[in-house]
């Protein structure tokens, strides 16, 4: 024990001489720090931070609809016939749990690995996420479709075309302060979130 303490000790001060900033460092010194609680329920809704990120005049994909009823299911998966892409989402999902990338083809429904997928594979995956299958406190939640947002020809070629990157930047005091490109893969069906096996590189904000 007497061992591994120091050797703790050792790593830590490593750590800091290096510049990196662990997980328990940057939540409580910064995000908690920086971020007062009472905002936290605005950046845990999409539909809420979305609704900010228009009225504050900033683009994001087009809304295709918003389920917060059961009996809402049916019709809108229907409506979905008309959509060539689009992509569903839990209002309060975390970490990528319930994302679902989907094309649409003469021959039905696909996510980014060719899977195929039905009506009822999309009304039971509708009627989870509003049961709060994948919510931060597992209550109800609201279904978010919107449309499939196709990726920059530069960033497709590194991914293969197999979904949708995106870049992460975080900010402090309106300065970017860290950056990665997150990209999809196979394995992530076509989302760049990392706990849905999207891969991350850094960004050299310098360069």
């Amino acid at each position: 024990r007497a061992v591994m303490t120091s050797f703790l000790q050792r790593l830590r001060i490593r750590l800091r001489a290096d510049h990196i900033l662990g997980m328990n460092r940057r939540n409580l010194q910064y995000i908690q720090a920086k971020n007062p609680r009472a905002h936290y329920p605005l950046a845990d809704d999409k539909i809420l931070a979305k609704k900010l990120m228009v009225d504050s005049g900033l683009p994001v994909p087009e809304t295709i609809a918003v389920v917060n009823r059961r009996d809402q299911i049916d019709t809108q998966v229907q409506a979905l016939h008309n959509v060539g892409g689009f992509v569903v989402k839990p209002s309060r999902g975390f970490g990528g749990a319930g994302v679902l990338v989907i094309t649409r083809s003469e021959d039905g429904f696909h996510k980014p690995s060719g899977d195929r997928l039905t009506d009822a594979d999309l009304r039971l995956h509708m009627a989870s996420i509003l049961a709060g299958m994948f919510a931060l406190d597992h209550i109800e939640d609201a279904v978010l479709i919107e449309r499939l947002v196709r990726d920059d020809s530069v960033l497709s070629k590194i991914h293969g075309g197999i979904g949708v990157s995106d870049l992460r930047i975080i900010v402090q005091d309106d300065v970017p302060v860290m950056a990665m490109l997150r990209l999809p893969t196979r394995a992530s069906n076509g989302t760049a979130n990392l706990h849905q096996h999207g891969i991350g590189i850094g960004v050299d904000l310098q360069t």
